[in-house]
């Protein structure tokens, strides 16, 4: 009964599904409160229950919750985390990743303002406007200096007309405590302040929150905080007009220093794969300190927050110490540092990366030294090391240089090696060697090795301003290598031994095929005409039937015998002994007598005789 069970199954399963839609959708009603509201068009047509209680939900929400913003995405705690870790603690507010959520949640929360290109932690001014703050503060207030719980603010920010749920209050709350307005309270006690935001906050350990137990500093203090931080000792204090002006000039100046320094902006912009964890851990400490310092700084000179506020927070972003300020100013110093000197180490490293080894010590030891500079400068950078690097690098460099241009054009301007050749080239060996390589008789792995060297050969003189292209290249256009430097200066000597084992090699396959060739020699000796042609003829002839040495063949001899190989009949069969061998000698022995031997047979078919 298949077809007919799944046509009944289809059936049925149609008519449930109207009859549910017209109980629950067509006739039903959602009751809220007392009210009947009657499922619309846009509802019966969802797909989902979300889909349903969305569309029904939607218009109750907006009206009894007109103050919840409107987020882009649902808000979890991944995305409180880092708004809290990187935007509001100030460590690493302009990343990408961070302003796409600042303005996914923060902005709709009235929490942050566009400053430049990048969204920032909004003014505490206009914090204290938005009225979910509002009730915070008011809270707070009431507790008169206490601690005010969790719970309670939670109550009052879900209620109407906010309705806001954990994941936003914690946004709210961690902007107030950025801005020193508050701290969190934990169960045990402890504070958690503006200094601690980078760090991963547990909020089930969060109980409340409480007034900052930060002290307020004197003006005198504050003046000391502001030649602190501007190195400017020509103010005593802020009270008096004169050096408040003096102290708004100097932060003015401290200002353009820091963005034409451009750390922070610098370090965003070097290849990840260069940094490790300790330069990271000195860019997040400079950001959280002085990054944070110089956005107070800004605020003060557009006079949106006082003079004495933004000392306040210069003092809190140090801790309050100078002993903190001067360890914060030598951390920013060391990542300066290996800011400047990125560019040299990449460069020098990319260098060494493919430069050639050389036989000279001194080359070799400042070669050694720099790679001890570049690891030294990844762990403790330093403006010294940066300079000692600059300074063995261009002793290794120059000396590099020197070494390779001489031993290139040593090699790749050598008149010797080209005489040499041009000398093998016109030799009798060679036009013995050429000629028989041509007849297909023989085997072609010697006249191929002799090919390669010949193209070696081709290579040298070099025309390349060696010495220019090694400026930005440890090395030449052309082929050479200083690794390869003995085999160039051995080219003459291994194109003549190639030479004389090929002639070798054929005069063994001749040898090897005296018995086919004597009576095609002693036929073409008698036909031909020529006398210098017969008598060649015949002396071969003989050579191979007495089983002589066979001498340097002359042209007349080379004629004949390629006349005799192309008359040689088809692939003929040739039966020849192995080889013996006299006395014990290895398996890897035998195996390389027996290879080289192979190389020598004609390229012809053999028979070989056990």
């Amino acid at each position: 009964f298949g077809e007919q069970v799944r046509a009944a199954m289809h059936t049925h399963s149609r008519a449930v599904e109207k009859i549910w839609n017209r109980v629950f959708l067509e006739d039903g009603k959602m009751l809220i409160d007392g009210f009947r509201l009657e499922f619309g068009e846009k509802a019966r047509a969802s797909h989902s229950l979300g889909e349903v209680l969305s569309e029904m939900l939607t218009p109750l929400f907006e009206a009894r919750y007109p103050a919840h913003p409107i987020f882009a995405d649902l808000l979890g705690m991944d995305e409180v985390s880092k708004l809290v870790s990187e935007l509001f603690s100030g460590a690493r507010q302009t990343l990408p990743e961070i302003q796409q959520l600042a303005a996914s949640y923060a902005s709709p929360l009235g929490l942050v303002t566009l400053r430049g290109n990048n969204l920032v932690l909004d003014t505490e001014e206009n914090l204290l406007q938005q009225p979910a703050v509002q009730q915070v503060v008011s809270l707070l207030n009431a507790a008169d200096g206490e601690t005010v719980l969790l719970k309670d603010i939670s109550r009052r920010l879900k209620s109407e007309p906010y309705g806001l749920v954990a994941e936003a209050q914690h946004l709210i709350l961690a902007a107030l405590v950025a801005q020193r307005r508050i701290e969190f309270v934990t169960a045990e006690g402890d504070r958690i302040n503006r200094r601690s935001l980078d760090l991963k906050i547990v909020w089930d350990e969060i109980i409340g929150i409480a007034p900052p137990s930060t002290v307020q500093h004197s003006s005198a203090e504050l003046a000391n905080w502001a030649r602190t931080l501007t190195a400017v000792d020509t103010f005593k204090t802020i009270d008096d007009p004169e050096d408040r002006a003096k102290v708004v000039r100097a932060l003015q100046n401290w200002l353009l220093d820091w963005e034409s320094a451009d750390v922070p902006g610098r370090f965003e912009q070097m290849p990840e794969e260069i940094l490790n964890t300790k330069i990271w851990r000195l860019a997040t400490r400079a950001q959280k300190t002085f990054g944070a310092v110089a956005e107070t700084v800004k605020e003060a000179l557009q006079e949106t927050v006082s003079l004495e506020d933004c000392l306040q927070r210069v003092a809190d972003a140090f801790s309050d110490s100078e002993k903190e300020f001067f360890e914060c100013t030598r951390d920013l110093m060391q990542l300066e540092d290996f800011i400047n000197g990125a560019g040299r180490r990449e460069e020098v490293w990319k260098y060494l990366a493919v430069c050639e080894t050389t036989q000279d010590e001194a080359i070799e030891r400042l070669r050694a030294r720099l790679l001890e500079i570049i690891r030294e400068m990844s762990i403790d950078p330093s403006e010294a090391l940066n300079r000692e690097l600059e300074r063995i690098w261009l002793l290794f460099h120059e000396a590099y240089v020197e070494h390779f241009a001489i031993k290139h054009d040593t090699v790749m301007k050598s008149h010797h090696l080209l005489e040499k050749y041009d000398e093998m080239m016109r030799s009798d060996e060679w036009w013995e060697f050429e000629n028989l390589s041509s007849l297909t008789l023989f085997q072609k792995n010697h006249w191929q090795r002799a090919q390669k060297i010949c193209r070696r050969f081709k290579e040298l003189d070099c025309r390349s301003d060696v010495r220019r292209m090694l400026k930005e290249h440890p090395f030449c256009a052309c082929p050479f290598r200083l690794s390869q430097m003995k085999e160039w200066e051995n080219l003459p000597r291994a194109l003549s031994e190639v030479v004389r084992q090929g002639r070798s090699s054929y005069r063994q396959t001749l040898k090897i095929l005296s018995r086919t060739l004597i009576p095609l020699l002693e036929y073409f000796g008698d036909q031909t005409k020529e006398v210098e042609y017969a008598e060649a003829a015949l002396k071969l002839a003989d050579m191979f039937r007495e089983n002589r040495e066979i001498p340097l063949l002359a042209t007349a001899e080379l004629i004949m015998l390629e006349k005799t190989v192309q008359a040689m009949p088809a692939s003929p069969m040739l039966e020849i002994d192995l080889p013996s061998e006299s006395g014990f000698i290895s398996r890897e022995q035998l195996r390389s007598r027996l290879i080289e031997w192979l190389d020598e047979l004609p390229s012809e078919p053999v028979l070989l005789k056990l």
